[in-house]
């Protein structure tokens, strides 16, 4: 999904060159930075080698495919391929949608990410500072903090506790599906 508004834009450059849609189709399979979409796009290209249609091809893969941006990028090829309309201005007009869709998915993660780092300095950085301030004001109490010398418990902390606590934020973001 994230390489499909690139792709659309290479098939536009492409096509405007004169090369056909079928070349076109073979040429992005070749492309392996498509990941995903070079080997559905190889999987059309396949079919017009063994001599199915375009529109044949193009229906097979929209309707096995996993991606749904994908199945309705085909799904729009096919209605401009049978309805005779330009494949240059379709994907004139798809590419400007993608790129709107592309932009508004990185604004959307962008502002995850800044959600994110302020959850990382509030919790990984200010907490133990408030932790080792609480352990401080705890030692003019007592000698020991927890049992322990406030040189051991602090040794603790900054050896043990602190990274566990980041590591816990490492595995909870990774888990997030942003």
């Amino acid at each position: 999904d994230r390489n499909l508004p690139f792709a659309t834009i290479h098939m536009l450059s492409l096509l405007q060159t004169g090369i056909s849609l079928e070349k076109v189709f073979y040429l992005l399979s070749e492309i392996k930075e498509y990941g995903y979409l070079s080997e559905e796009f190889g999987r059309i290209y396949n079919l017009l080698s063994l001599g199915a249609s375009l529109t044949d091809s193009v229906i097979h893969v929209r309707d096995t495919t996993v991606s749904e941006r994908l199945s309705e990028f085909l799904d729009e090829l096919l209605l401009t391929l049978k309805s005779g309309r330009s494949v240059k201005d379709f994907l004139v007009t798809y590419t400007e949608m993608q790129l709107a869709l592309y932009r508004s998915d990185l604004e959307k993660l962008n502002q995850a990410m800044k959600t994110f780092s302020d959850l990382y300095v509030g919790i990984v950085l200010t907490v133990p500072m408030i932790f080792v301030s609480i352990s401080l004001m705890l030692s003019t109490i007592s000698e020991k903090v927890f049992g322990m010398d406030l040189s051991q418990f602090l040794s603790m902390a900054t050896l043990i506790l602190i990274p566990l606590i980041n590591l816990g934020f490492l595995m909870f973001v990774s888990k997030l599906e942003i």
